[in-house]
């Protein structure tokens, strides 16, 4: 770069929420007539000014950032100036990544006005990666001093959420405070009322869209715009919609906040928490149902394994395990109050949720009784186990036989062909830096530069591709053989098993496929498919 060469600058400006707005040498005006200050001084032409106002400078999504990008790609700017460093960025490996090695390779002039920044003066650039590190310093600092501040009004009980919750309003003269909206209380009243009454969430959705109860989004302000709800959407409710707000503890006049917090200042990607790190408040508001209400339809949700109106209580052991082989849906348990049964497994039976959903034009029942699943999974883990402990090499050579023989042979022809493509590889980066020296010796024009660098660059894709699929392979085939010692370890754990629990199930069972009954031989007969960890089915 040279200084008598033509420059045509994009200006660009940044502010942040957390800039806030006490700083006038900060704001955007202020930028802007400092940057065009300067250009003219230093007989700069000025391309456009972009403009990023509340966006942070620890990521580079922002819109005026990209434009700025694309116009440097189309060759329209050739210069790029800002107040200082953190301006351009906060996060110091991808504004380094910009000004040491994007901007160079565009021949794009950067200057940072008051950090003394100037592309165009490589020995007043010694400092610039320091700078960087200052600048994200800076912004991780202030991001815990912002989590810091808002934790503190969480405690303090002060709502600080974007909008009211389902069943509230901003108190017009404290925005900070929680009212009941009475539009809608009655909703969450139902709600409540259907739950203590014994109805799970799903029966209450369905008793809400009978009775044509508006959901949470139709309060939304501009709601047909924003959601597009015809009128058939409006009355749709979910279970998930009704757990949450049965959940939330809003409703009784406490607040639970810092749910969802953020990973880090450098992403918005949000964290799950448990509820007991939750920020809880009492009493911040006034409740639509009381406290004692709350806790009883708590106590009621966490009971609720597998209700009905004889109050039958069956532990699902294999809860998340049994599966329809035809849609792939859970087998869910239901409890039979009518039958005469001294013990409660004999009560219960199970069936696939999307026949039980949607009838039989979903799915078919493949129910299978509690007590009948119980026992063909205790003897097939029992007889497992005692073969994996008694015969521990015979079982091995079953499993084997089951793997398919070749694998030892397609593994060592795999880890050949990827010793091959990485000697391939390292002879191809030799050749990026070689065409790299040429380019820079100017032994070899920009135009062959970067036909060579299209080539070599293809074929490289090409071979990291393969390579990344060799080693996937290999690592397939490999895991199989530990897979099968694995299981042999657990299985034979429970070779005397006389009880299963969930414990055991989720040790060694992946998943259970309950087949519907058949006719054979005169007689019904009824599938059930054991898909062990590690090994998969067996039989």
């Amino acid at each position: 770069m040279n200084r008598t060469k033509k420059y045509v600058a994009a200006l660009y400006c940044r502010l942040s929420k957390d800039d806030g707005n006490t700083n006038e040498s900060m704001s955007i005006y202020s930028q802007k007539a400092m940057l065009k200050q300067y250009a003219e001084k230093e007989n700069i032409s000025i391309y456009d000014y972009y403009v990023d106002d509340g966006y942070s400078g620890t990521n580079f999504d922002r819109p005026s950032f990209k434009k700025m990008i694309t116009d440097i790609e189309n060759g329209k700017i050739n210069c790029v100036i800002t107040k200082d460093l953190s301006r351009l960025g906060r996060n110091y490996l991808q504004s380094g990544a910009y000004i040491e090695m994007y901007f160079p390779q565009k021949n794009i002039r950067y200057i940072a006005i008051t950090d003394g920044i100037d592309t165009l003066n490589s020995n007043q650039n010694d400092i610039m990666p320091f700078k960087n590190i200052l600048n994200e310093m800076y912004a991780k600092d202030t991001s815990k001093k912002v989590k810091s501040a808002i934790q503190s009004r969480m405690r303090e009980g002060t709502y600080i959420g974007s909008k009211a919750p389902f069943g509230f309003l901003k108190d017009p003269n404290n925005k900070h405070k929680l009212i009941i909206d009475e539009e809608v209380r009655y909703i969450i009243e139902l709600v409540y009322e259907l739950c203590l009454e014994g109805k799970g969430t799903q029966l209450i959705s369905q008793e809400l869209m009978k009775r044509k109860i508006p959901r949470p989004s139709c309060f939304t302000e501009n709601a047909d715009k924003l959601y597009g709800l015809s009128e058939e959407n409006k009355y749709k409710w979910t279970h998930r919609m009704v757990l949450s707000i049965l959940r939330d503890p809003v409703y009784c006049g406490n607040m639970a906040r810092n749910k969802r917090p953020t990973l880090s200042f450098k992403t918005s990607k949000r964290l799950y928490i448990p509820k007991d790190e939750y920020i809880l408040v009492r009493d911040t508001h006034e409740g639509i149902i009381s406290e004692e209400v709350w806790k009883q339809v708590q106590d009621m949700i966490d009971k609720r394994k597998c209700n009905n109106k004889s109050g039958i209580t069956y532990d699902n052991i294999f809860k998340g395990l049994v599966k329809c082989p035809t849609c792939g849906y859970a087998l869910t348990p239901k409890a039979d109050y009518r039958l005469n049964k001294k013990e409660t497994m004999d009560f219960v039976h199970f069936s696939c949720s999307s026949y039980k959903k949607h009838g039989i034009n979903a799915c078919s029942s493949h129910r299978i009784n509690a007590r009948d699943l119980y026992n063909i999974v205790l003897e097939d883990i029992g007889y497992h186990g005692k073969m994996a402990l008694s015969s521990r090499e015979d079982f091995v050579l079953k499993i084997a036989e089951k793997i398919d023989k070749d694998k030892v042979d397609e593994r060592r022809d795999k880890t050949q062909r990827l010793n091959l493509d990485r000697e391939n590889l390292k002879d191809l980066d030799k050749a990026f830096e070689k065409l790299y020296e040429d380019r820079l010796n100017e032994n070899i024009t920009e135009r062959n530069f970067n036909l060579m660098n299209d080539k070599l660059s293809k074929k490289q894709n090409q071979l990291l591709d393969e390579i990344n699929l060799l080693e996937e392979q290999i690592k397939v085939v490999t895991q199989t053989q530990e897979n099968c010692e694995q299981f042999i370890d657990k299985i034979s754990k429970f070779a005397e098993v006389k009880e299963l629990n969930s414990y055991i199930l989720n040790q060694v069972i992946d998943k259970i496929y309950v087949y519907d009954k058949e006719e054979v031989d005169g007689e019904l007969k009824q599938s059930v498919e054991i898909h062990y960890k590690f090994i998969g089915k067996l039989d």
